[in-house]
């Protein structure tokens, strides 16, 4: 469409002479290329628009005209205009339409503002699985400790004693101990990852998420502890498997000296 707002919108840019909502909504458009460093920007497509625009106050829609030029408005107002199309492929995506000469492509944008508040709940979701894992890890050492040591202390004891069969029993064990440990290290690994992210979560919720790199950041980061609380909760089945295994086999031993005597 031919939007009103990017000809007589713009309060401050280069068609400030051309204002004229002074005395009906007092707003403007915000432009992309004035507020964006030259060596930052980048090619233009709906993307990288809707980036920036989002991290702009109180914008609902983002427009795209000639191909390259990104624009951020409270609403937009159709006007009267030629025949012409919008045909100006995106600069940075040949496979996208972003305007026209006269005419802009425009989407709306909704719910751009709570970042802060998405890194904070996903840390708080993310922290309570990793402290469920390092309670479990904490037990889970505790096991393999004792049958660790037991293992090595009594396959000794029926080696000398002559009993081959205890013996490999007790070898199975300690085999089952270094399982565990090779899940405790993964699951330390994850608790190390959680930690370092709910530090970075907790300083990025704290800073300025105004500008669309900033905001990159913050949603990259948001996917990194999505993915590490899927890790976890991972860590924890596993944990949880060979503890049940674990258990299964020492009642299974307690039977047997049962049924002999």
């Amino acid at each position: 469409v031919k939007d009103y707002l990017f000809e007589h919108g713009d309060k401050f840019g280069d068609h400030f002479a051309s204002y004229k909502l002074q005395e009906v909504t007092n707003v403007s458009i915000v432009h992309y290329a004035a507020h964006v460093p030259k060596e930052d920007r980048e090619q233009m497509t709906h993307e990288v628009c809707f980036a920036f625009c989002r991290t702009v106050p109180d914008m609902l829609f983002f427009g795209l005209t000639n191909g390259r030029e990104c624009y951020c408005a409270p609403y937009y107002e159709m006007e009267a205009s030629d025949s012409s199309e919008c045909d100006e492929v995106c600069d940075g995506d040949k496979g996208l339409i972003c305007g026209g000469k006269t005419k802009s492509s425009l989407f709306s944008m909704h719910s751009c503002s709570n970042t802060a508040e998405m890194l904070t709940n996903t840390a708080t979701s993310m922290t309570e699985v990793g402290g469920e894992l390092t309670a479990l890890s904490e037990l889970t050492t505790q096991a393999s400790t004792a049958l660790q040591g037991g293992a090595t202390t009594y396959q000794d004891k029926f080696g000398k004693a002559g009993d081959p069969g205890a013996s490999d029993l007790m070898q199975s064990a300690k085999v089952f101990a270094g399982v565990l440990d090779k899940a405790l290290g993964v699951a330390g690994d994850v608790s190390k990852s959680a930690a370092d992210l709910d530090g970075k979560a907790k300083a990025a919720a704290g800073g300025d998420l105004t500008s669309s790199k900033t905001v990159g950041e913050a949603e990259d980061l948001i996917k990194e502890m999505e993915a590490t609380t899927t890790k976890a909760e991972a860590s924890i089945e596993e944990l949880e498997g060979l503890m049940a295994a674990m258990a299964g086999t020492a009642d299974e031993e307690v039977a047997k000296d049962a049924a002999k005597q």
